[in-house]
């Protein structure tokens, strides 16, 4: 009995036999992080639940009315909204003043955008071109149309000041104090100098196919350059994706050189992906000489002599594709707009083949702008790469190869005689 009574006195109790298992140090542990996870629950439920929700469904959720239609009708975020913390800011008054820029690009407040068919890559030149969703939603009372908006934000940029240019006071060299970032300081600028010998030869860069059409093109003296803009329905598969073909336009001299060369004109040819929005520019140089090219031409007859003057061109081929060399060949590199805001990711392809036009085209363009071109960026890293020259009969359409002489085959008449022979011999 006293054996018993000793035991019991002398057996530890729960708390201090754990803690002689389990350790000081490792209780206190534990505790402390059960206090952490309580913390953190604490302050997670104390989050609204609709605040992980994306923006359209909050509202429909606010408003039962909205319905489907919440991603439509809930208002664009701004543009400030949409621009990475390092794309350079818009001048006061002048949200898109880059001639890249596309002509339609914004977006009605209340049309739905929805992708238009691709193109088929098959050949140059399709007897039925790709469709392609209307470029404009109807107008709705107080509201403007993508392209009407597009313009008047370009036409007020033009009085902002101050403006950039390619004198002396606001050229080029001055775009950084004017409040253009990345002119200044951006890792992937263009235009460049392109040395044929050190580009890098690469044979995965898939042909490009263009698929240009007739059409009508309005004709605009932007202050900076002549631009046509271009009917919807004009499509280009660059590196396999589909690119509708916004507008194109003209410097002089051309901004991209080859081994330090200008070309007295070049035309860049501005496109827009149909899914992403993504830019690409292909740029094509002219060089001059004694024939007039025919597309030139008919722009010129058209071009505003005036700032910000527009003229309709509707007389039949207008077709870009007379801008496109023979041989499509080309040069690629990841750059910018040329212009103001400089804006960085665009995929540029520079045809290796030139076109041609007239000294006297050349002359007539000069009259309006003397100097409209920014002068080529440093590489900073940039590999340069050069594709096989498609559209070349040499390239593309290999030699025939010599062909073999057969022995005609015998005939079973000849075959019996043979046989026949060897057995009379035999």
């Amino acid at each position: 009995m006293a054996t018993d009574h000793a035991k019991q006195t002398t057996a530890p109790s729960p708390v201090k036999a754990m803690l002689m298992t389990v350790g000081v140090p490792s209780l206190l542990a534990a505790l402390a992080t059960a206090a952490l996870w309580y913390v953190f629950l604490e302050r997670t439920l104390k989050v609204s639940p609709a605040s992980h929700l994306p923006q359209p469904l909050v509202a429909a959720a606010a408003n039962p009315a909205v319905g489907h239609d919440a991603g439509h009708a809930a208002p664009a975020p701004s543009a400030a909204a949409k621009e990475p913390s390092h794309t350079a800011p818009a001048l006061p008054g002048h949200q898109k003043t880059d001639d890249h820029a596309a002509p339609h690009e914004a977006a009605a407040p209340g049309a739905p955008k929805a992708p238009p068919a691709l193109p088929s890559p098959a050949g140059h030149a399709p007897a039925h071109p790709p469709a392609l969703a209307p470029a404009h939603a109807p107008e709705k009372h107080g509201e403007k149309s993508a392209g009407k908006a597009g313009h008047d934000a370009h036409a007020a940029g033009h009085g902002a000041a101050p403006h950039w240019g390619y004198e002396h006071e606001n050229g080029p060299a001055k775009w950084g104090a004017l409040g253009v970032e990345l002119a200044e300081k951006g890792l992937r600028q263009s235009p460049i100098d392109i040395n044929p010998d050190t580009a890098l030869a690469s044979e995965s860069l898939p042909e490009i196919r263009f698929y240009y059409s007739d059409g009508p093109m309005e004709i605009v003296n932007n202050g900076h350059t002549i631009q046509a803009n271009c009917a919807p329905g004009n499509f280009a598969t660059i590196d396999d994706q589909p690119y509708q073909l916004l507008q194109f336009h003209f410097h002089l001299p051309s901004e991209h050189t080859i081994k330090g060369r200008f070309a007295p004109l070049e035309v860049h040819l501005v496109h827009k992906h149909v899914l992403d929005g993504r830019l690409a520019v292909v740029g094509v140089l002219i060089e001059q000489g004694d024939t007039e090219h025919p597309l030139i031409t008919k722009v010129w007859s058209k071009m505003p002599a005036e700032k910000d003057g527009k003229a309709k061109a509707t007389e039949a081929g207008l077709n870009p594709a007379q801008l496109l060399p023979v041989a499509r060949g080309y040069f690629r590199y990841n750059g910018s707009l040329t212009t103001p805001p400089c804006t960085e990711g665009v995929l540029w392809t520079v045809m290796t083949e030139q076109v041609h036009c007239s000294t006297a085209q050349v002359d007539a363009f000069r009259k309006l702008f003397p100097l409209n071109a920014r002068p080529p960026q440093a590489l900073k890293g940039r590999f340069v790469l050069k594709s096989a020259p498609f559209g070349a009969a040499s390239a593309t359409i290999p030699a025939p190869a010599p062909k073999r002489r057969r022995r005609p085959i015998a005939s079973k008449c000849q075959i019996r005689g043979r046989v026949g022979g060897l057995y009379s011999r035999a």
